[in-house]
């Protein structure tokens, strides 16, 4: 019904994995210099779901061109064996083509929807797919109800799960015909941020090597990290907008037998493009 291949991420994986292998010592540089940083680590070990947007820009561009693919790349190695931790990711710049079958957000979603399912398949209930017109619409991969089938899924994961998505490169998917689209996916997505205050931690990471057109208006300032010369990024100063907005945050969890993250990731991240084996990339897919 997706229509989508459960190999494609583990391939998307295996193709970014080696460019990164031969990517510049700069690339290498400013991932770990973000994937070590404050604002990264904060994302990563908050208990409570959050998000996180990473924006380049053009001095990125020219010296770093490969560092965001690689630091995502160096974040699901990172979690790999961080029970009860998940990752699910997709890598926009495969999926341009028109010929593409997962071409653009409504492919994304269809991925990731596949991903999880593969990593959930015996703990997921798809009896709210069974509606006639809600499935016609799945069927013809109606962009809303991907994303609300995405919702369904998440929030039936167990209440132990970390579930990880990280979505590299969405400025590849910032066109003109693609824009409305973009925006509405994520704003979607940052939903479960806030909807399942009882259910699995959902951590949504975004990543745009240069300037982002349409999404980071949808993330608010907290939320936001954008790389200076250097590679190495501060928050941006919150507008009064985005300080209401900022205060629709998810509620702390009061669980005793909640695992904390900060004791599941007691240290930064210590890898580099060299530490990514080929064993490595289908981790958490169920690959063979």
């Amino acid at each position: 019904m997706l229509g989508v291949s459960a190999e494609v991420p583990i391939e998307d994986h295996r193709r970014i994995h080696r460019r990164c292998q031969s990517s510049e010592p700069s690339d290498d540089q400013i991932a770990r210099g973000i994937i070590e940083g404050p604002g990264f680590r904060e994302w990563l070990c908050t208990d409570d779901s959050s998000a996180l947007f990473i924006e380049g820009g053009p001095v990125l561009d020219f010296y770093g061109h490969a560092s965001l693919p690689l630091m995502s790349c160096l974040a699901i190695k990172y979690l790999e064996g961080k029970e009860p931790a998940v990752a699910i990711y997709h890598f926009c710049k495969r999926h341009l083509s028109p010929k593409d079958p997962i071409q653009g957000p409504q492919g994304m979603m269809r991925s990731l929807i596949c991903q999880i399912l593969r990593l959930f398949q015996s703990q997921v209930d798809l009896g709210f797919t069974s509606g006639g017109r809600y499935r016609e619409q799945l069927e013809s991969h109606n962009l809303h109800i991907l994303c609300d089938c995405f919702a369904q899924v998440v929030k039936q994961l167990p209440v132990e799960t970390v579930l990880f998505c990280i979505i590299d490169s969405i400025d590849r998917f910032e066109r003109h015909e693609w824009a409305d689209d973009c925006r509405y996916m994520i704003r979607e997505l940052q939903d479960i941020l806030h909807e399942y205050e009882c259910g699995p931690v959902f951590k949504l990471l975004v990543t745009s090597p240069t300037r982002s057109r349409y999404i980071k208006g949808t993330f608010t300032a907290r939320d936001r990290l954008l790389l200076s010369g250097d590679g190495f990024g501060g928050r941006h100063d919150p507008t009064e907008r985005e300080m209401s907005r900022g205060t629709r945050r998810p509620k702390a969890r009061e669980s005793d037998s909640f695992r904390s993250l900060s004791n599941m990731f007691p240290e930064g991240v210590e890898a580099s493009s060299d530490d990514l084996s080929e064993s490595e990339y289908s981790w958490g897919l169920g690959g063979e």
